[in-house]
């Protein structure tokens, strides 16, 4: 009997959590691009933040993952601690949603809702249909779950020992806040915590008093995903998830000493409502305390973010390169997830921009200063072209649009040609630069102008690609694509220059022809390099 009972229980709790899984990624997809400008868009304004947080984790169907998120945010410098501490505020009221639906004993028409759901999720030719079928089919799994947990509890109302324990849990709120704590800390979800106690008291095994205790356990205890979510971060990512655990414990001994007023204020909603069901009174004293607190504390932002910095104080040793942007918990919203990955990009074309734009000074004047400090850049760049290729390569390609997978793939060609710049630029640009300062010998007048005239044409031309992908411009990108016979003309006239010059004898020409041909001819590549990427845009962008 024990083992069946223990079964049916985890059997229950799995179901409940992968139905959880699937309405969560249905509500992602079905949000796209919408999520990517609640979460990016966000002001100093704290109201503001708390809003953009009730609304994220309500499309997210989780506040752990709107939290993971922030970590990730606050680490790439896209957000502040101020207004992650207010989203993290918004994400605890927007649980209260997901408790309220699965405070419903809708479990005898949970078998209909996976059969809906997923007829709508075969019928993947259209995606809408294909993500509502997930949510439908993940609620439908929920209250399944819910359904086996409330059976599996059944026979435990005829075991003395449980009911005395459980009794005991109304007399002890804050073993009952401990428990709740530590068992949401190791599932990682405060909705399945809570949704085992609203199978508790379907059954009658416990009363709100001891319920609603559980409830604020689970709400420190989903500060769990976030610590984890912080390891090997940096500072700033670990103080979102720092002040996420202040945050909950904060809200918890605040309300504690007004445990008994939660209590009376969920029942007398709950009749207001003309409900009497003790899973009623948990869902509405749940809400009511995660808005009093969020409310109350939404006024000592500054506060805890001042003790999540007293705590964990930035160190003000320069950190290592690495990507600024790029973090993994993103990966679950694809549309975020590349806006990031682009944000990334952008700061590539900066470093392989400046180093193309310094690289004639290469040429002008050797210095093998100035080519070890190219070198640093060239490392920057393949770290940068290391990481963003295999995170965009993680984008799980079953959430993904057809025009959102066009980008992806865009986006790992224009990665990979950007590397390739700067490979021309610091092994074959500097590696003629090094022959000619090792040799004494300088370019004819002549020459380098022409060189410098092309190499403006390109810095110009490098701004104009590096503004068609920042922009997705796919007109931009044609223009740049309908200069091009012009700009091979242009390097074939200065070719025919170089060569009349040796014709007509010029010393210098003839000394530094070999490596005047290859700068050409690497200035001719880089132009090559900025023409695939432009039809990069134009071949996968759609407008």
């Amino acid at each position: 009997m024990i083992f069946t009972l223990i079964a049916w229980l985890l059997g229950g709790l799995g179901i409940f959590l992968l139905g959880m899984d699937f309405s969560s990624k249905g509500l992602r997809h079905l949000a796209g691009h919408k999520m990517k400008s609640i979460l990016t868009a966000l002001t100093s304004n704290r109201l503001m933040a708390l809003i953009f947080g009730i609304i994220a984790t309500a499309v997210l169907q989780s506040s752990s993952a709107s939290t993971v998120m922030l970590v990730g945010f606050v680490e790439a410098t896209a957000m502040t601690l101020t207004q992650a501490i207010g989203v993290t505020l918004g994400a605890k009221i927007g649980t209260t949603l997901t408790v309220q639906i699965i405070s419903f004993n809708l479990s005898e028409y949970a078998l209909i809702l996976v059969a809906l759901g997923y007829i709508l999720k075969i019928w993947e030719k259209n995606p809408a249909f294909h993500s509502s079928g997930n949510i439908i089919l993940g609620f439908g799994l929920i209250f399944f779950g819910m359904g086996m947990m409330s059976q599996a509890m059944t026979p435990l109302r005829n075991i003395e020992w449980v009911k005395d324990i459980l009794i005991n849990l109304g007399h002890n709120p804050i073993a009952a806040i401990i428990i709740a704590t530590l068992f949401t800390g190791v599932i990682q979800s405060s909705a399945a915590t809570i949704g085992l106690a609203i199978a508790l008291c379907s059954n009658n095994l416990i009363t709100i008093e001891a319920a609603l205790p559980l409830a604020w356990g689970a709400h420190i205890g989903t500060s769990a995903t976030a610590l984890l979510a912080s390891i090997g971060t940096g500072r700033g990512g670990k103080q979102v998830a720092l002040s996420h655990l202040i945050v909950s414990v904060t809200g918890v001994l605040l309300a504690l000493p007004f445990l008994g007023f939660f209590i009376d204020a969920a029942k007398w909603l709950t009749s207001m409502q003309g409900g009497t069901s003790t899973a009623r009174e948990l869902a509405n004293g749940h809400m009511i305390f995660t808005i009093a607190t969020s409310l109350t504390l939404l006024w000592f932002v500054k506060p805890v973010e001042w003790l999540t910095k007293k705590i964990l104080p930035i160190s003000e040793l320069v950190k290592k390169f690495a990507p600024k942007y790029l973090n993994s918990a993103s990966l679950s919203i694809p549309d975020l997830a590349i806006d990031l990955a682009a944000r990334e990009i952008t700061r590539l074309f900066d470093i392989v921009n400046s180093m193309f734009t310094v690289s004639i000074s290469m040429l002008e004047a050797p210095e093998y200063s100035s080519m070890s400090l190219m070198d640093e850049e060239d490392d920057k760049v393949d770290i940068l072209e290391k990481s963003i290729r295999p995170y965009l390569a993680s984008i799980p390609y079953d959430n993904l649009t057809p025009q959102l997978n066009a980008l992806v793939h865009a986006y790992i060609y224009i990665v990979q040609d950007l590397e390739n710049i700067g490979d021309i630029i610091t092994k074959e640009i500097a590696h003629a630069s090094k022959k000619l300062d090792k040799r004494d010998l300088e370019f004819s007048k002549q020459g380098l102008d022409e060189i410098r005239e092309y190499h403006l044409k390109l810095v110009e031309k490098f701004q104009a690609v590096k503004d068609a992908v920042k922009n997705l411009d796919v007109n931009g990108a044609i223009k740049i694509i309908e200069d091009t016979e012009a700009d091979r003309l242009f390097e074939r006239t200065l070719r025919w220059n170089h060569i009349e010059r040796l014709h007509n004898g010029l010393k210098a020409s003839v000394e530094t022809s070999a490596w005047h041909l290859s700068v050409l001819g690497n200035l001719r590549s880089i132009s090559e390099k900025l023409d695939d990427i432009s039809m990069i845009i134009v071949d996968e962008v759609k407008s």
